[in-house]
């Protein structure tokens, strides 16, 4: 069976489906809406329903749902080129290459299902009633089955994203052939990864901007979910470039280890000399000085594939949403207090 053959045998459900197109994301959105209204209606809860907040819990998961297809269509791109540049330095000839995106293909399929049904079942089993609940209602399973979607394309993206790094892991334990000083094709893994990271960070930021709508207390369930939420974008953003991290690394220690032998070597040469020979030193320091700028210039050299403003964007996501968010609590707390509303 040719390479072409073995991906299409090996290809799930979940590959041929995903990722959607915008038409099919949008039709999903409009089934969701309707799901909702459907369950409020069936409840009889529209009276309830924006007087005391309730839209913006119902509203919580349908929107960061629709929110995950939506950036699975585009952090695609910026995975793709953080490949496209390595394969540019990479050594492999492309027999070897391609047999190894086939292999890493194959592999990445296999955890896509499991990974969505365990997502579902934590968000299921985390939100569905409690043996207290006598009255049937069609809102307390709503929440269990939204919450378990969502939970499961979260799981799902978290799945893919490492499944699709993985082929760059195997480009960088490859040979390469890179100068120290011009890292810029490593760059593109940064990109990515800080893509993907912003993606978590939205997530997190809609539930949080619902919770603020609806003026609804933080539970500690909720502040768990959001410092996890921060765990993993921060865990998302740095664990697709360790593999990257650790070529740096060992290319600019080994620089560094070349030039502290040249400068050993120079210094013995000049205790080797006589001392009519130690009278015109010119030639000896401006080597020395040269050595030593290199190794200076060599120190600046960035060992994460990451710039300045890929970290202050990371942060600024993180940290702004969630300040204004605490904010607008303190806020809606002092108006109570004070009998404004």
């Amino acid at each position: 069976m040719s390479d072409v053959g073995l991906i299409a045998a090996a290809e799930s459900y979940l590959d041929r489906v995903l990722p959607l197109s915008w038409k099919q994301i949008a039709g999903i959105a409009v089934a969701l809406l309707a799901l909702m209204a459907a369950v409020v209606t069936l409840d009889g809860i529209w009276p309830s329903f924006w007087s005391e907040g309730l839209w913006s819990r119902l509203l919580v998961a349908p929107t960061v749902i629709v929110y995950i297809l939506c950036v699975g269509k585009v952090i695609q791109p910026f995975q793709q080129r953080a490949v496209q540049s390595l394969r540019s330095i990479s050594a492999l000839d492309e027999g070897d290459y391609q047999q190894m995106v086939l292999e890493t293909e194959l592999k990445s399929r296999k955890g896509s299902w499991v990974a969505l049904a365990a997502g579902f079942a934590f968000g299921f089993l985390a939100s569905m009633p409690g043996a207290v609940e006598t009255a049937f209602s069609w809102v307390n399973w709503y929440f269990p089955l939204m919450n378990g979607l969502m939970f499961g394309l979260l799981a799902l993206v978290v799945q893919q994203s490492l499944a699709e790094s993985q082929l760059s892991s195997r480009l960088l334990q490859g040979p390469l052939e890179f100068d120290i000083f011009y890292t810029t094709p490593f760059l593109p893994i940064g990109m990515a990864s800080l893509v993907n990271a912003l993606a978590f960070v939205g997530g997190s930021t809609i539930a949080i901007f619902y919770s603020a709508l609806g003026r609804n207390a933080f539970t500690w369930t909720e502040i768990i979910i959001h410092l996890l939420l921060v765990v993993v974008t921060l865990l998302v953003f740095f664990l697709p470039m360790r593999q990257a991290h650790k070529v740096l690394r060992a290319a600019k220690v080994s620089e560094q280890n070349n030039i502290r032998r040249e400068l050993a070597e120079a210094y013995r040469r000049l205790e080797a000399l006589t001392l009519e020979q130690k009278q015109n030193i010119l030639p000896f320091s401006q080597e020395v000085n040269l050595w030593t700028q290199y190794e200076a210039r060599l120190k600046e050299v960035p060992t994460w594939p990451y710039n300045a403003g890929m970290l202050r964007t990371l942060f600024a996501s993180i940290l702004i949403p969630i300040l204004v968010t605490v904010g607008q609590r303190v806020m809606a707390f002092v108006l109570v207090e004070l009998g404004i509303k």
